[in-house]
C-alpha cells in the first residue's frame, strides 16, 4: 500500500483526538489506523495525541498508537510525556475556582462533578452520567469535599443531561469567571478549564517543543473541543462523523472513524507531500451535507 521512500514524513507532526476520531465507537484503534501510524513513524512523522482525557485514562490508547512526542491531555491543560512518564508542561485554575464550583454545586443538585490534577480525580458528587464515565474510561476515583479540594486543579468536568447542562452554562457565564471559561466537550459533559487553555495552544507548545514548524502540523479530531486545535494546526483534517459545523474547520474529511479515519488522513497527507512537497494544498475531498 505504501511506498518506501526513507524520511518521507520528516519535519511533520500529527496529532489526533481519540473518542470518534482515533478510537471507533467501540472505543477500539482499528487496524489499519495502526498500520498507518506505524508507517508515517517509520518514514519519520512524529504522532501524538490530543485528548480532554487525563493521561492515565489515555496511556493505553497512546502506547497501542505509538505515540512518538508528548501529549496534548485534559483538553490542553497538560501536556505529557508518555516515553518518559511525566508531565512536559501545565496549567491550573485560579484559586477563585472553588467558590465558583461551590455556587454551581449549590444551585444544580442533579449535576454530578469532577475536579482533575493531572491523573487524580476528585469526584464531588456522582451521578448517571459520572458513573459511566468512569465504567468507559476505566479510571478510578477519590470522593472529596469542598474543604479538601486543592488548588493546583487543571480542570473541571461536569456531568448531566445537555438540557441540564445548557442551563449551567447560562448560570456560569453570568458568575465570575476570571481566569476561566466553560465549554462543551460532549453533548453531557461541560468542562472549565483555565483561560487560554485549550487543545490548540497545547498542540502549539508540543510543536515548539519537538522543533516542528507551525505549518508543519496536522491534526484530526471530531468535536467542538477540537476546533481550537484545527484552527491552530498547518492542515486541519475532521472524520466524516463530525458534526457539519466542525467539517467546515477542515482541509479535508477522512472516512468514518470506525472505517480508519486517521489512516485516511494519513494517506491524504502522503499524496499532498508527494504531490507538492508540504501539506499546503487545500483540499475538501468530501461533500459537507
Amino acid at each position: 500500500m505504501y511506498n518506501n521512500e526513507d524520511n518521507l514524513f520528516e519535519g511533520i507532526l500529527l496529532l489526533s483526538d481519540l473518542d470518534g476520531t482515533l478510537l471507533d465507537t467501540k472505543k477500539d484503534i482499528p487496524h489499519r489506523n495502526l498500520e498507518a501510524i506505524k508507517h508515517f513513524k517509520d518514514k519519520g512523522g512524529l504522532f501524538t495525541v490530543s485528548t480532554g482525557r487525563c493521561p492515565n485514562s489515555a496511556k493505553n490508547i497512546a502506547i497501542k498508537a505509538g505515540v512518538n512526542c508528548p501529549a496534548v491531555t485534559l483538553n490542553g491543560a497538560l501536556i505529557f510525556d508518555y516515553q518518559k512518564d511525566k508531565s512536559v508542561f501545565g496549567h491550573t485554575l485560579p484559586d477563585g475556582y472553588k467558590n465558583l464550583l461551590k455556587r454551581v454545586y449549590d444551585a444544580f443538585p442533579q449535576i454530578g462533578i469532577q475536579v482533575y490534577i493531572e491523573s487524580n480525580i476528585f469526584v464531588l458528587r456522582s451521578n448517571d452520567v459520572i458513573d459511566k464515565f468512569f465504567i468507559i474510561e476505566k479510571q478510578q476515583y477519590i470522593d472529596t469535599s469542598f474543604e479538601n479540594l486543592p488548588n493546583n486543579t487543571n480542570k473541571i468536568l461536569i456531568g448531566g443531561s445537555h438540557d441540564m447542562l445548557l442551563k449551567v452554562h447560562e448560570y456560569v457565564e453570568n458568575l465570575d469567571m476570571a481566569g476561566m471559561y466553560g465549554m462543551f466537550t460532549d453533548p453531557t459533559y461541560y468542562e472549565i478549564l483555565p483561560a487560554n487553555v485549550n487543545k490548540g495552544n497545547s498542540a502549539l507548545k508540543v510543536a515548539q517543543v519537538c522543533k516542528v514548524k507551525p505549518d508543519n502540523t496536522a491534526a484530526i479530531g471530531d468535536y467542538y473541543n477540537d476546533i481550537d486545535l484545527l484552527k491552530s494546526v498547518g492542515y486541519p483534517i475532521t472524520p466524516d462523523n463530525a458534526p457539519k459545523k466542525i467539517k467546515t474547520y477542515a482541509n479535508f474529511i477522512a472516512g468514518h472513524c470506525d472505517n480508519g479515519a486517521v489512516a485516511d488522513a494519513i494517506q491524504h497527507i502522503e499524496r499532498l507531500v508527494r504531490q507538492n512537497g508540504c501539506m499546503s494544498a487545500v483540499e475538501i475531498s468530501a461533500e459537507i451535507t
